[in-house]
């Protein structure tokens, strides 16, 4: 039994740990976003969220950070942080899909916020539309990592 690290295992729980922080982070501009058009006693709630959302991201991206820069040998970091390797494929694949979504959701809600949503301040679009471009990058994400993973088992099956 070897008590040596499965760099494969640790890099698919940091990828699964860093999209968490970043849904999780997607969750805080979703609060920032409502603090812009809530009422004066809502505020101090959805900043409570907002703190403990970003907290919570901090609190699992360091350790990633820090697990990787100082456990990690060099040939292992070099393998790990490969630009052609399954993360940053993914990864890229992720972030073209969630910039299309948004952009197509941008044009559709174009012509809405122009005649239904024009009182609202410009922080509040800036929010939401960050908050739903991390949403959609994670989901995308983990979806793709997931079904990475079953292709993966299905051909060894």
């Amino acid at each position: 039994m070897s008590n040596k690290i499965n760099l494969a295992e640790v890099a698919d729980r940091n990828q699964q740990l860093i999209t968490l922080a970043m849904f999780l982070m997607s969750l805080k501009y979703v609060a920032s976003a409502a603090a812009e058009v809530a009422n004066e006693n809502t505020v101090y709630y959805l900043g409570i969220i907002e703190i403990v959302f970003a907290v919570l991201a901090v609190c699992i991206i360091v350790p990633v950070i820090v697990w990787k820069f100082w456990n990690l040998t060099k040939v292992e970091r070099k393998t790990y942080f490969d630009s052609d390797g399954y993360f940053f494929s993914i990864g890229k694949k992720a972030m073209s899909k969630s910039w299309t979504i948004t952009f197509v959701v941008l044009v559709f809600f174009e012509p809405v916020t122009k005649n239904f949503l024009a009182h609202l301040p410009p922080r509040f679009f800036i929010n939401a539309i960050i908050a739903f471009l991390l949403g959609t990058f994670s989901i995308i994400f983990f979806m793709l990592d997931r079904k990475g993973d079953a292709e993966e088992f299905g051909d060894e099956a």
